[in-house]
């Protein structure tokens, strides 16, 4: 869908709880979340700390 558009991606499927797509934004260092959906802010940098 995204093509060459967005250089990352995840897809985790069908999403069953209807929640909008989480968008981040990554330029450099720095993280920027430009929508909020299924993964909060919170989420996502627990996950990030993992990496």
């Amino acid at each position: 869908y995204f093509g060459e558009k967005i250089p990352i991606y995840i897809d985790e499927g069908e999403n069953l709880n209807k929640k909008p797509s989480t968008i981040v934004k990554i330029k450099g260092s720095q993280i920027i979340i430009l929508r909020e959906g299924n993964y909060t802010k919170q989420d996502l940098f627990s996950f990030l700390k993992k990496l």
